[in-house]
């Protein structure tokens, strides 16, 4: 019999890959925390196997969910529900104590720099959507590092998801699996929970067997907590928390605490500009902060640091240009 999930009442998971006994301490805690809120029928510990990653695909064919495309190898093809689109800004928020830490406070109407929402009216929203959101699917578990496994600027997030296409698609994104957990050892992590909203036995039936909630649909970034919450979507960066979420919207919080991080960032050697002769060598950073992320003096110093950081790996005499758009 599998080992099980259990909160000691009415309620058990089947850990169906994986042991709970092979997590830290903080990232178990986190999974059975959430599990007793979901209410996920199984729970799999994701390892980065490419055994594991055929498996998966092979599910979500058979669901009907992906469709091999016969023309290129290891090729497929998602089509989701049309509801279920790139980020609304209406349904992405940033939840901190004061409204100025996240946006400045505009005289009239709402700001155009981002949305803010309050801790109250968070949980609320929260309670609303989460609890039993899972029945009938699998939790899956995954380890994730933004950047090569060791960098002292890579950040690792645990990500637990009901969509095997989220785990297939962070496994290309992201260096994903129990390589992983070795690495975080004790360390802090971001802890991320997804959901697609869509528990079973469903009360209508999906569109294109994709499935979402974009009624009820949110996409939560909590910097003071640690924290990426998201709901409704399994759309992309909705859902894919490693991307907009955990690289550039939860950036404000991760700026004053000396460990900034931008949506996009490239360094470009640049030779004979109109700032400097050819013979000077330059970098060039062009970057870019994602939408609902808003660029306040916290953030302006982290991107101070990166200068900063980039200054120091270049030789005397050179240069560091900052492009940015208000």
């Amino acid at each position: 019999m599998p080992p099980q999930l259990s909160d000691g009442l009415n309620y058990s998971a089947k850990i169906v890959r994986g042991s709970l006994d092979s997590l830290p301490q903080a990232v178990r805690e986190f999974v059975e925390s959430s599990a007793k809120l979901c209410r996920p029928d199984q729970v799999h510990i994701c390892d980065g196997s490419e055994e594991e990653n055929r498996q998966l695909l092979s599910h979500m064919e058979e669901e009907g969910v992906i469709k091999r495309l016969k023309k290129y190898d290891n090729c497929w093809l998602a089509l989701t529900d049309p509801r279920d689109v790139a980020r609304i800004e209406s349904k992405t928020v940033i939840i901190t104590r004061e409204q100025r830490d996240t946006v400045p406070i505009p005289k009239n109407g709402l700001s155009q720099l981002g949305r803010w929402m309050s801790e109250e009216d968070f949980e609320k929203a929260f309670n609303i959507r989460f609890p039993g959101c899972m029945k009938g699917r699998t939790m899956y578990v995954i380890p994730f590092s933004m950047g090569p496994l060791g960098s002292p600027l890579s950040k690792i997030g645990i990500e637990l998801t009901d969509s095997p296409y989220v785990v297939t698609s962070m496994r290309i994104m992201t260096r994903m699996g129990t390589s992983v957990l070795e690495a975080l050892g004790d360390g802090e992590f971001v802890k991320c929970l997804h959901s697609v909203g869509c528990p079973l036995p469903l009360k209508k039936p999906l569109v294109n067997n994709w499935a979402c909630n974009p009624e009820l649909t949110l996409i939560a970034h909590l910097p003071d907590r640690r924290e990426i919450i998201s709901f409704g979507s399994g759309y992309g960066g909705n859902s894919l928390l490693g991307k907009k979420c955990f690289a550039s919207s939860s950036f404000p919080g991760r700026a004053r605490s000396g460990t900034p991080r931008m949506g996009s960032l490239v360094p470009t050697p640049t030779h004979g500009s109109a700032l400097q002769p050819a013979s000077a060598p330059s970098l060039t950073l062009t970057g870019s902060l994602q939408r609902a992320c808003p660029l306040r003096a916290s953030s302006s110093e982290g991107a101070g640091l990166l200068v900063s950081l980039w200054s120091t790996r270049l030789s005397a005499g050179s240069t560091v240009c900052l492009w940015g758009r208000p």
